[in-house]
Formats: C-alpha cells, sequence, structure tokens
C-alpha cells in the first residue's frame, strides 16, 4: 500500500518543487531557442516543449514512486484506449498549461501536477516558469507559495463577501450576466478582470480574487492541481450545481464548469 500520509506528501511537494524550477528554466530556453508547433485534433497547439515536459515530468515523478500511475495530457491525447482508468490513485498532468500563451511569449503558462486519491486532489502543485514562482497545497493541511529559492511562505484564501466581489474570468464571455448571474448577482459584483493560464486558481488561494467561474468545460489535468490548492488553503470549488467534483469518473477525463471561491462558512 502506498503511503500519502501528509508527511510523505509534504515530501513529494519538495520533490515536485526541485523538479518543476529545473525544468521551467529548460521550457524558457527551448522557447528562446524557436518552438515547433503542431496541432492537435482539437485544433489547439501543442509544441515540441510541450512533448519534452511529459517526458521529463514522468520519469522524474514515476521515480519517486512507482506503483503510482501517472495520467498527462499529451499521452492521452496520443492514444486515449490506453489511459489508465478507473484508479483509486493517480497522478494527473498537464506538462505544459495555457500553451498558446507560452508560444505568445507570455507569463502566465504552467506546469500542473495533482495527486487523486479516491476522486479527490489531495496534493497539488502548479509551477510558473516565466514568473519563477510555484504553488503548492495538501488537503487538509495547508497551501503554500514558493520562489525559486525554495523560501515557503502559507497562503489563505480570504472570506468570502457579500458584496464587492473581486472576479475572475478566462475569457469576458464568462462574466456575461445570463451566465454570472445565477452564481453572484450584478449588484454584488465590485471588479471583473479577465487573466490567462491557472494563475486565476492562486489568486483565489492568496486572497487576490474572490470568484472565478468556468463556465466551458477542462480535462481533471487542468482543474485538479488548482482545485487542492484553493480547498488547501481555505477556499472551495463545485460544480456549477454545487455538487461536489470528483475525479477518474469519466474515461476522458473531463470535469463539469465549476465555480471557484474564496473561504465560505
Amino acid at each position: 500500500m502506498v503511503d500519502i500520509s501528509v508527511s510523505r506528501l509534504q515530501i513529494f511537494a519538495d520533490e515536485l518543487h526541485n523538479i518543476a524550477f529545473t525544468l521551467g528554466q529548460e521550457l524558457l530556453s527551448l522557447r528562446v531557442a524557436g518552438l515547433k508547433e503542431t496541432k492537435k485534433s482539437d485544433n489547439s497547439i501543442v509544441t515540441n516543449a510541450d512533448f519534452y515536459s511529459d517526458k521529463i515530468l514522468r520519469q522524474h515523478i514515476s521515480a519517486m514512486e512507482r506503483q503510482i500511475p501517472i495520467v498527462t495530457e499529451e499521452t492521452y491525447d496520443a492514444d486515449p484506449a490506453s489511459a489508465p482508468k478507473g484508479m483509486p490513485l493517480y497522478w494527473c498532468i498537464d506538462p505544459i498549461d495555457a500553451t498558446s500563451n507560452f508560444v505568445k511569449g507570455g507569463s502566465y503558462f504552467a506546469i500542473n501536477i495533482a495527486l487523486i486519491s479516491a476522486g479527490k486532489p489531495i496534493l497539488g502543485f502548479i509551477h510558473f516558469p516565466a514568473l519563477h514562482i510555484s504553488y503548492g497545497g495538501i488537503a487538509g493541511h495547508n497551501a503554500w507559495r514558493q520562489n525559486a529559492s525554495g523560501r515557503l511562505e502559507i497562503i489563505q484564501a480570504k472570506p468570502y463577501p457579500e458584496k464587492n466581489l473581486r472576479v475572475i474570468v478566462s475569457s469576458h464571455g464568462h462574466a456575461k450576466p445570463e451566465r454570472l448571474g445565477a452564481i453572484a448577482p450584478h449588484e454584488n459584483i465590485g471588479t471583473v478582470e479577465r487573466i490567462d493560464g491557472p494563475i486565476k486558481f492562486a489568486h483565489i488561494a492568496e486572497g487576490r480574487a474572490d470568484l472565478y467561474p468556468r463556465f466551458t468545460h477542462l480535462r481533471e489535468w487542468d482543474l485538479a492541481a488548482g482545485h487542492a490548492i484553493v480547498m488547501a488553503a481555505g477556499g472551495n470549488i463545485r460544480d456549477t450545481s454545487e455538487n461536489e467534483i470528483l475525479y477518474g469518473k469519466n474515461a476522458d477525463f473531463t470535469c463539469p464548469h465549476f465555480v471557484a471561491r474564496g473561504k465560505t462558512v
């Protein structure tokens, strides 16, 4: 039986920090050297850096604990039928989240890593190579922000306010009254800001935003790491019907529309 105690999860997190910071610098170097881009079947961009990141992460994370299977975006896309399914414990990884931001020279792309146990993300880790910072969280324990030197700061979501909500979205379409109205009445909204990439989860977890609604379907590797971090910071993520989000249920690893919030009573 694999040890997933808090102390073991912290060891995993420390190793992920070392792996991701080194890999992140290599990804930046690949971008400077010039990326080789192709299109997936869904017309999204994938680059040689995505494949390189996938290979390195699988190699190093497998070495941490060989009994835990690994699901990544790139391995699933390459052969969906062979992806392991129905697993009680598995790593869920996006080698480069927000690839389009990465290709355009942006700073909000990231490496997403989550450990799923019994349908729930118990460890989340997101590294932003261009920002030289990472965020992590262990379920029922705490969440943190960590810089390149390893200095770690505990972070907490702020209490969810009734008025003047600071809303963050991936596109302004998600803030339209007909969509957002069921989640937060217009008169309760203070500001709306569009932000690329998974940094939105970090903003909720460290109290820089109150509400992040997402009305498009994602895959587990897009959501799980951020989900773990927000929950560990005291925030909350539910689907748009206020149900708990469980992982490993769908063969294609899709997730429902969701709402991330700050700390609620």
